[in-house]
């Protein structure tokens, strides 16, 4: 009997002052750590799944894709429904980053998102504007090509241009789109025909992957 009343008593010096060194809040504190921790762990887990998606759909490699999604999100631009329709669309689906088409004008389409010589300095004074730096400011850098499209993009949709109108916009330019509706009464156009089909295809890979 006294074997057991000395075995409690050193349990209990052994167990009071880690016990009373630990308070409600600090538990609560860590308690809300581990779960602050599982939701990080999803977000990551989703967004490696979408970077996952573009690697099936391109054949793009990991860094360039996920440097794509994070582009995307940071400027409000969706992956599936917006950015990679177009650039299926601009590159006739082969998503190729040296691309290079002349167009009847005398300028240059260059890159996934065919950026234009006009757009393309519109496009730099925005990016050095936020401070971006790249190695290589040319079209045809895959990380400026991505940049470039992606600003333009979250540039068309802060004037309010979604679906149709966001589409011909990218293809026509502002003024060019508006004068097109205009005439037409609409901003459907077989260019946004076109990128509309693409997503449709984009989405039923993307759905198969889910499967």
């Amino acid at each position: 009997m006294k074997k057991k009343i000395i075995i409690v008593t050193f349990t209990l010096l052994f167990v009071l002052p880690f016990s009373s060194g630990l308070s409600c809040s600090q538990g609560v504190s860590q308690v809300n750590k581990i779960y602050s921790s599982h939701v990080v762990q999803k977000q990551i887990e989703c967004e490696l799944q979408d970077y996952q998606k573009v690697m099936k759909v391109t054949n793009w490699n990991e860094e360039i894709s996920k440097y794509f999604v994070n582009e995307a999100k940071s400027r409000n631009v969706s992956v599936f429904d917006e950015a990679l329709p177009i650039i299926s669309k601009e590159t006739h689906g082969t998503y190729d980053f040296n691309l290079i088409h002349h167009n009847t004008n005398d300028t240059y389409d260059k890159g996934a998102f065919q950026i234009n010589d006009l757009s393309y300095q519109e496009i730099v004074k925005i990016l050095k504007s936020e401070d971006k730096q790249f190695d290589l400011w040319s079209r045809l850098n895959p990380e400026f090509n991505l940049s470039a499209g992606l600003c333009w993009l979250n540039y068309l949709k802060s004037k309010g241009l979604e679906n149709d109108a966001l589409f011909t916009s990218y293809n026509r330019g502002i003024a060019g789109a508006k004068n097109y509706a205009s005439r037409n009464g609409t901003y459907v156009s077989r260019y946004s025909r076109d990128v509309i089909k693409a997503r449709n295809e984009i989405n039923k890979v993307v759905n198969n992957y889910n499967k």
